[in-house]
């Protein structure tokens, strides 16, 4: 739950013969949709569990934006205008790095603590051709990044460790309550953290960097010491 709001429950539909994996939450017919098959990626836990509780997480993510004048929208329009407050106001980077934040911290394993879920981004960031908030957002022709997924686990993993463990459950209850005003999403941000959403995303890569200098000199120490 948010800060004590009970998300409604919710219809699934089971996906037993698709062969694919996959899921997703849509609120308009508000339902969660699970492709039952399951994929070989390293994760110590069941296909199942994992999905679950990523998907459970966007659940409950859509159904916090239900209330203030975003309710007020819902009885008016129905359904649709949650999706279309969702859509216009946050972020999809924040609703899969935080859906990812959650797999991770309640299962055993989950996609933050593979190694390998991190190291491009991180790679990129301890070089000299960092990708910019909109490239690592929406991908580059050009030049291959990691999708928003990775980025989006990064930021929202670090916001919640450094500034406050609800500073996305206030971003989206913001969202909600203020969907009239223009920049409710940034503003709640920059009230827990003092940042907006492109200058934490260049925050994190600074603090990379930083990491890089430091192991770059305790480098250059020890062989100096030999």
């Amino acid at each position: 739950t948010i800060a004590g709001h009970r998300p409604p429950k919710i219809d699934v539909m089971l996906h037993s013969r698709a062969a694919r994996n996959n899921g997703l939450v849509s609120w308009a017919p508000q339902r969660m949709e699970l492709y039952t098959y399951g994929q070989s990626d390293g994760d110590c836990v069941p296909w199942m569990t994992h999905l679950i509780a990523h998907e459970y997480r966007h659940a409950v993510q859509t159904s916090t934006i239900n209330q203030g004048f975003s309710k007020f929208l819902y009885i008016l329009f129905g359904e649709q205008a949650i999706g279309a407050v969702l859509g216009v106001y946050v972020p999809l980077w924040m609703l899969e790095g935080d859906a990812v934040v959650s797999e991770t911290a309640l299962t055993e394993g989950g996609r933050g603590r593979m190694g390998d879920f991190e190291q491009e981004m991180r790679a990129l960031a301890m070089s000299n051709n960092t990708p910019t908030y909109d490239q690592a957002y929406l991908g580059s022709y050009k030049r291959r990044i990691p999708t928003y997924y990775n980025m989006g686990y990064l930021i929202t993993s670090y916001a919640k460790l450094k500034y406050n463990e609800r500073v996305w459950d206030n971003a989206l209850q913001k969202v909600g309550r203020q969907s009239f005003s223009f920049t409710p999403f940034n503003r709640s941000l920059r009230h827990d953290t003092g940042s907006r959403k492109v200058a934490l995303y260049k925050e994190k890569l600074s603090m990379i960097s930083a990491l890089k200098a430091m192991y770059k000199g305790r480098e250059q120490y020890l062989k100096d010491r030999h």
